[in-house]
């Protein structure tokens, strides 16, 4: 009888449901990597982290295993962000678990003091918890990925545990680079100094390069290269990032090449969904394979730019809805209510059939592969997409609508 039940509430953040096709692609193009698992050493940190944690013989041993994970959580993060602050910013810094809580502190730091580690890794509700997760980072965002990728497997009610024949080898290539005493002795003291991060940057997440054997190992899995992290699974995520490589190289020099501390997914999203580079020239990979990828990651553009304008409409409405206090009766009145409050907005005013406005849109479009024109509806996805992050953006609610409507899928 579920048939005859009422429909669940939507949550989260896309309450139209308009992203499900992007999740898809992007699951299938890039398998193994999501918008949440960005940062490489997380992948081999986590599993070094169970494997150390079943060989250290302190006092953490006798607690359950997510003490160890909380506490290692904020001290990684904590060194990332210290080595942002002697090293110069950098994004490779960004996207540490419980950053935003752990920076200020940090910040607050003077010479001489310290933090104490389970003041920020306590599971109580407190407002110096750093992440809400009972096993931070991993239980939130890697386990799945790293259960899915063979490195870890079990799961918080039967234990976790590493892999004996991908997981452990990675471990093992992430402790050749780093001091394990050094780290377990900062969890156990349960407080640290900014000479303590320092002395421990090599466990940085921009610090992966500086050790051969686990940068090897990581390369070895995201690239699927044959070995005992090759799957067959992976073979579109080695293509995929062989695509972004043949694009960094052909921007290389250009005005807008692509690094690690640019907008380079950006670019090579717009590229795809063009077929052209920045110049407008075609952007011809040379193979079959990568070609398929490539038109593969201009579906996945066409499909998020119809969520961002969409999405951006949404807002527009339910924002200026709930700035009057008005109540609508049903969709139609909602109609009604959109079309004349954002009638100098819309060019004919409301007035014309949707069939018709997509025809005057199409017309005034650029030709495709000009992706950088202000008009181009990759630059307008952009631009609409940024002015609903604006402080002043219930100001601006008539712009947004405006180069919502303008965006239209070729």
């Amino acid at each position: 009888m579920a048939w005859l039940k009422g429909p669940q509430r939507i949550k989260g953040l896309d309450p139209l449901g308009v992203r499900a096709p992007c999740e898809s692609l992007y699951t299938q193009l890039l398998p193994g990597i999501n918008n949440v698992t960005d940062r490489a050493r997380y992948f081999s940190l986590y599993p070094w982290l169970v494997w150390a944690a079943e060989r250290h013989m302190g006092a953490l041993k006798e607690l359950p295993l997510y003490h160890t994970l909380r506490r290692a959580d904020c001290l990684f993060t904590l060194i990332g962000l210290r080595h942002q602050t002697t090293s110069g910013p950098s994004k490779l810094h960004g996207g540490l678990i419980g950053a935003i809580t752990l920076s200020r502190a940090l910040n607050q730091l003077g010479e001489g003091g310290a933090l104490c580690l389970s003041e920020f890794a306590t599971t109580d509700a407190t407002p110096q918890r750093y992440f809400m997760n009972k096993r931070g980072g991993l239980g939130q965002y890697y386990l799945g990925t790293l259960q899915q990728a063979g490195l870890l497997l079990g799961d918080p009610r039967s234990g976790i545990r590493y892999t004996e024949e991908r997981g452990g080898p990675l471990a093992l290539a992430f402790d050749a680079g780093v001091d394990r005493e050094a780290f377990f002795a900062a969890l156990e003291a349960d407080e640290v100094t900014t000479d303590t991060l320092d002395d421990l940057s090599a466990f940085c997440a921009c610090a992966v390069g500086e050790n051969p054997a686990e940068h090897s190992a990581l390369a070895d899995y995201f690239f699927n290269r044959e070995g005992i992290f090759h799957r067959l699974e992976g073979q579109p995520r080695r293509l995929t990032l062989a695509l972004l490589l043949d694009l960094c190289e052909r921007l290389r020099g250009s005005d807008t090449p692509i690094t690690v501390d640019g907008g380079g997914s950006d670019v090579f999203r717009a590229c795809a969904y063009a077929g052209a580079l920045p110049s407008g020239a075609a952007w011809e990979p040379g193979s079959l394979a990568l070609d398929a990828v490539r038109a593969g990651w201009g579906l996945y553009h066409r499909h998020e730019l119809f969520s961002v304008a969409l999405q951006c409409l949404f807002w527009a409405g339910l924002d200026a809805l709930q700035e009057e206090g008005t109540a609508l009766a049903d969709s139609r009145a909602y109609g009604e209510w959109f079309a004349q409050e954002f009638e100098s907005a819309l060019d004919s005013g409301g007035e014309e059939t949707f069939a018709d406005a997509i025809g005057r849109t199409a017309g005034t479009l650029p030709p495709l592969e000009l992706w950088d024109d202000p008009d181009h509806e990759v630059q307008l996805g952009w631009e609409i997409h940024d002015l609903t992050r604006e402080a002043d953006a219930r100001l601006r609610r008539e712009d947004v609508v405006r180069g919502s409507v303008r965006v239209r899928t070729r």
